[in-house]
């Protein structure tokens, strides 16, 4: 299995400017952007969606973020503060639109599935399906948030 490229890791990056431009009318700052070793945990959040990949890819895709940065979307939106449950579509539907932008770019070989979303921290957030998971470092406004890209390529 061969590592995602610069090229590759920008069509992510791009994909969060673009969903907190289109949602917000105000762009992200990222923070930073790094490849993790086996020496650290990857970095969660209170809130995390996750989208498997498959196909000519192995691996998922997570955002994850706390609960005020899911509120403050919800309100850009015009969508109700309901309860906890609707903070886990939220946060599954933002790792939704992410894959499913990176999908515009990687085509068919690049299956996802459907959202899942959870609270805490998590194993399967931690099994890594390639050396180097890629992490970008989100600021939107005061929030903070990390979009973590964790696939292989299948040679």
């Amino acid at each position: 299995m061969t590592e995602l490229n610069e090229k590759d890791i920008r069509v992510f990056v791009s994909a969060v400017e673009r969903y907190f431009q289109q949602i917000t009318a105000t762009a992200p700052t990222l923070r930073s952007a790094w490849l993790s070793t086996g020496d650290n945990a990857l970095p969660v959040h209170e809130f995390t969606g996750l989208i498997g990949v498959s196909g000519d890819f192995d691996g998922a895709i997570y955002f994850s973020t706390g609960q005020a940065t899911l509120e403050h979307l919800l309100v850009s939106m015009r969508e109700p503060l309901r309860d906890e449950a609707n903070l886990l579509d939220a946060v599954g539907e933002i790792a939704n639109t992410l894959a499913g932008n990176a999908r515009e770019y990687f085509g068919e070989r690049l299956v996802i599935s459907v959202p899942m979303s959870m609270r805490g921290p998590s194993a399967v957030l931690q099994a890594r399906a390639c050396t180097h998971p890629y992490v970008i470092g989100v600021q939107w406004q005061r929030h903070e948030a990390v979009l973590v890209v964790n696939l292989g390529r299948r040679n």
